[in-house]
């Protein structure tokens, strides 16, 4: 409070659009996955992902520990820092826009994955009709994780690239 700045915490699971939107800047406390579940809100609003524990947690997108924050903080209100713009992906089902962006990957596919799903790729004119247990489709964010153990690439974290990798499910046990 000493500070002068107006804040409010809420917690991950509470969070929605309205407690975020407009705000100077959206502070997650957390692992990556609190930080994508917040991005999941924003739309222009700045981001600083914050790691309490690196020893426990994913963070790629958590940037700032409670070693740096406060440095980090003063050179954001002091106007000193760089913004990573990264590609989010809008999605359409039936032609009816999804209220989210993805800041990692987007899976369209049966919530059961081995189950056989059909759908339509179409990428500008051309398109075509395939039968898998889906489609994953990612980020240059999201190239390091999923996206890339389905078989992508991984894609320089500024690209305005995305890529999409068909996702087969075998029913046959892995054996070594």
């Amino acid at each position: 409070e000493s500070s002068g700045i107006i804040h409010k915490a809420i917690q991950r699971r509470r969070a929605r659009i309205h407690h975020v939107k407009g705000n100077d800047l959206v502070i997650t406390l957390g692992g990556d996955g609190t930080f994508l579940r917040t991005a999941h809100l924003v739309n222009d609003e700045l981001m600083l992902g914050v790691n309490p524990d690196p020893r426990k947690n994913e963070a790629f997108f958590a940037r700032a520990t409670k070693e740096d924050f406060e440095k980090k903080l003063g050179r954001i209100i002091k106007g000193k820092y760089k913004v990573l713009k990264l590609l989010r992906l809008e999605s359409k089902i039936n032609n009816k826009k999804l209220p989210i962006l993805a800041l990692n990957e987007v899976f369209a596919g049966s919530i059961l994955p081995w189950h056989t799903s059909m759908y339509k790729i179409r990428i500008g004119n051309r398109e075509e009709y395939q039968k898998s247990s889906g489609v994953l489709i990612g980020t240059p964010a999201g190239s390091t994780a999923w996206v890339k153990s389905a078989g992508g690439a991984r894609l320089p974290l500024m690209s305005r690239k995305f890529q999409y990798v068909v996702v087969i499910v075998s029913a046959q046990p892995v054996t070594s």
